[in-house]
């Protein structure tokens, strides 16, 4: 007995496999497709038959070539990426090439500076007043607009510092006032751009570099001549062109001859001062001790001449003759 029942489900098999056959080829499809985005954010889907597959194709062969800017030089200075600054404003300017309707610009301490897509309008510079900012490094962007579509954006950043380095101390190293080339020590800091390099002063002398004189730390002054007094000013520079000022004085004695004692005698002076402060309170009590015996010695001979007088008032009166009443004289 033949079974008739196969047969029915032959049709149904063929259905299965041809839905199945029907999902994979539309994964691959799928899978295929490729997106290419505009610059100005919308997506589209290019497929292409390529050697029996499938590729995306960029839009941006299909758009007009947006240049991209060349952002121009300033008023104030040149500026030059990786490089200090201590200006309060700066301005940027850059060509407007045909086609091109449209400009957006920012600066910003980010580096990836998010555009809003508003065109500024037909603008070719920008200005920005740099106290409105921090310091430290700034980042300009610019791109230009064609139609709907931005270009690629042109960047150009600098470091901002307008804050002189730290104040800072000049401390000499030798104890030798005698020795004709005096040795210092210094060490500024600047917290932003660091310190570029020194500069020195000595007396009335010219600015020359520190560079010149110095020895690991230290810097060893040029042989100087017999000097009371003389001032050193170091001058500290950070990267930007900023600079504070330092100084000291310092003296250089001879060693022998009677010169040497010009130069010393105010120590002199400031010995015998310290010691007539400490032997001031010894000589008040040494007054106050001889005031108060001379004080004793008048007393005690005032007193004494008191009592003489006493003694002579005394005697006289002894040796004056009686006087008699007239009772007296009666009887």
């Amino acid at each position: 007995m033949a079974n008739k029942g196969n047969g029915g489900f032959i049709p149904i098999i063929f259905l299965i496999v041809g839905l199945a056959i029907a999902v994979l080829l539309s994964l691959f499809w799928v899978r295929s497709l490729q997106l290419a985005c505009v610059r100005n954010g919308t997506c589209i889907i290019l497929p292409f038959i390529n050697n029996g597959g499938f590729y995306a194709t960029s839009t941006e062969a299909l758009i007009p070539e947006i240049p991209q800017p060349v952002i121009g030089s300033v008023p104030e200075v040149s500026v030059v990426d990786c490089r200090y600054y201590n200006i309060d404003s700066i301005l940027f300017d850059w060509e407007m090439p045909e086609g091109v309707d449209g400009v957006e610009y920012g600066m910003s301490e980010n580096p990836d500076y998010e555009f809003s897509k508003t065109s500024r309008g037909i603008v070719s510079q920008a200005k920005y007043d740099l106290n409105l900012f921090n310091e430290g490094t700034l980042y300009f962007s610019v791109r230009f607009k064609q139609d709907k579509n931005w270009g690629p954006a042109a960047v150009k950043y600098f470091h901002l510092d307008r804050t002189p380095p730290e104040p800072f101390r000049i401390g000499r190293e030798d104890r030798d006032h005698t020795n004709g080339q005096p040795v210092f020590k210094w060490a500024a800091k600047d917290k932003t751009s660091g310190i570029a390099y020194y500069q020195i002063k000595i007396g009335e002398g010219d600015w020359f570099d520190a560079n010149t004189i110095k020895e690991e730390e230290s810097y060893i002054s040029p042989e100087q001549s017999p000097a009371y007094s003389r001032q050193l000013v170091a001058r500290a520079y950070d990267f930007a062109g900023n600079f504070r000022d330092s100084f000291t004085n310092f003296q250089v004695i001879p060693k022998t001859g009677w010169r040497s004692f010009l130069y010393i005698w105010p120590l002199f002076l400031i010995v015998i001062a310290i010691i007539a402060v400490a032997l001031l309170p010894f000589l008040l009590v040494y007054r106050l001790i001889k005031w108060r015996n001379r004080f004793s010695r008048k007393i005690r001979r005032d007193f004494k001449m008191m009592e003489k007088l006493t003694e002579n008032i005394e005697n006289k009166e002894s040796l004056k003759p009686e006087k008699f009443t007239d009772e007296q004289k009666g009887n």
